[in-house]
């Protein structure tokens, strides 16, 4: 059997009604209102009365019956199987709400702590192949040529090529554009070049 109960601030006199299965008689209520009047006030100034006994069926009808009658209020919902509370609350108490909302996941997130920052940093430098080859153009390809007399040669990108064999940069480029780079290892293959310098 459920139970529709109203529970009110022995102080001030504001109300709450909710319900519950009846497994736990201590149990106040839930909500931003209540739960900050209990911080405020103490539980110890709250009493708990039951309204009404009704069946698992038709407990929801009869939550927002009794809120629409005795308008309690610490509650934000009309009562239900619950919804949107956010659309019942002041513009301060939904920033506020939402801003300790998203404060507790930032406090909770591994992500914005110092050891795990730095261990990510260190791993993200440590695989970093520009800190692995600093002297490298990591945006260019690398090119294998092929001279005349059948020997080969590795460059790691075109410009490098260029200023080691005193080639024109448009000439080096224009043989790349002929040549299709290798599915495997994006290796572009200049069979045939200018003679070696």
């Amino acid at each position: 059997m459920h139970f529709i109960y109203l529970t009110t601030n022995t102080i001030n006199g504001k109300r709450y009604v909710g319900k519950t299965n009846g497994k736990n008689p201590k149990y106040l209520g839930s909500g931003l209102n209540l739960d900050r009047a209990i911080k405020k006030y103490g539980i110890e100034n709250f009493v708990r009365e039951i309204l009404e006994e009704a069946d698992e069926s038709v407990i929801n009808e009869r939550e927002v019956f009794w809120i629409a009658k005795l308008k309690p209020e610490y509650n934000i919902a009309e009562g239900g199987s619950g919804g949107n509370t956010a659309k019942y609350m002041t513009e301060e108490q939904r920033k506020d709400y939402f801003y300790k909302k998203g404060k507790g996941f930032r406090n909770n997130n591994p992500m914005h702590d110092p050891r795990v920052k730095k261990l990510h940093s260190d791993r993200m430098k440590k695989n970093n192949p520009m800190q692995l080859y600093p002297d490298k153009n990591h945006t260019a390809k690398p090119i294998v040529v092929q001279y005349l007399d059948g020997t080969v040669e590795y460059y790691s990108y075109a410009k490098k090529l260029t200023l080691e064999k005193n080639i024109p940069y448009d000439t080096v480029k224009y043989l790349m554009r002929m040549k299709k780079s290798s599915s495997k290892h994006n290796i572009q293959s200049i069979k045939q070049i200018l003679r070696e310098g």
